[in-house]
């Protein structure tokens, strides 16, 4: 008799489910900035795992507890978006993103941080101002520096940093005569970018003098002229007078624009006797250092 073999083949039983992992790439938002034309603009930078196909969705409210609304998506490498709104220079706007990829489900929201609404109060009778601010964090991010710039307007209307604060609040003399003065406050990340914040401006009258002009140099050329070097650290200066010392007190010798910090004394008898020289400052307001 001839034997018989079965085979009885073995099935495994059961389902193989494949989950999708969390995306480990949180986006790193850095700064928001408000600017004139009333838009606000996000930045943040890209981690080593984000991938080209990585895709950042931007949240916003005007409320740090919202709700959120999502603005838009835009795909690597951008790492910028403007957001249009009317708002952006009366009130704190809130933003947070997201990213995802093609393998990789979305992100953990990033940190939520707010634009910089700056506050600019007269005070002393509008002869100087506090200005006060919020924080873009709390706490504040590891990669802000420790310290926000000032900027205020000078008389030629141009931006200048009249100052650095720790915190979000700065005192300040006037800087204009009887007018409108504008500020806006930055700070800088660790990256390159910046958060501004919109500009405000009061009207103030400035009745303090600038700083003193320190004379640096003062020597006799061999045509027996004196000629006097000096520094100054003032922002708000118009012109500078220069005096000499005689017997009737202080006479004026000369008046230069603040651009020129030198000036020869061409009338000198300085190589027969001991002379004294001054300089100082007239500011845009007719206040004398």
């Amino acid at each position: 008799m001839t034997a018989a073999l079965t085979f009885m083949p073995f099935i495994l039983s059961g389902a193989i489910t494949l989950e999708s992992q969390k995306l480990n790439n949180v986006p790193d938002i850095r700064c928001v900035s408000v600017f004139l034309d009333g838009y606000v603009e996000v930045i943040w930078e890209h981690l080593a795992s984000s991938t080209p196909s990585t895709v950042y969705s931007i949240f916003h409210s005007l409320n740090i507890n919202g709700p959120f609304t999502l603005l838009d998506s835009v795909s690597f490498p951008v790492n910028i978006y403007n957001h249009q709104i009317s708002t952006a220079n009366s009130q704190q706007q809130y933003y947070y993103i997201t990213s995802r990829s093609s393998c990789w489900d979305e992100s953990e929201s990033s940190d939520t941080l707010s634009s910089i609404n700056l506050s600019v109060i007269p005070v002393y009778n509008n002869t100087a101002v506090d200005l006060h601010w919020n924080p873009i964090h709390i706490p504040y991010l590891i990669t802000s520096l420790s310290y926000y710039n000032i900027h205020a307007k000078d008389a030629n209307g141009v931006y200048q940093i009249v100052g650095q604060s720790s915190i979000t609040d700065f005192f300040l003399p006037a800087q204009t005569c009887d007018s409108y003065q504008s500020f806006y406050v930055s700070l800088e990340d660790q990256s390159g970018c910046f958060s501004y914040s919109p500009v405000d401006s009061a009207k103030l009258n400035d009745v303090i003098g600038p700083d003193v002009p320190v004379i640096s140099n003062v020597s006799v050329d061999n045509s027996g002229n004196v000629i006097i070097n000096w520094t100054c650290v003032a922002t708000d200066v118009d012109s500078f007078e220069i005096y000499k010392q005689t017997n009737q007190g202080w006479v004026t010798i000369g008046i230069v624009p603040e651009s020129v910090k030198s000036f020869m004394y061409n009338s000198s008898n300085a190589s027969n006797v001991y002379e004294t020289f001054s300089v100082r400052a007239i500011d845009s307001c007719n206040n004398a250092s």
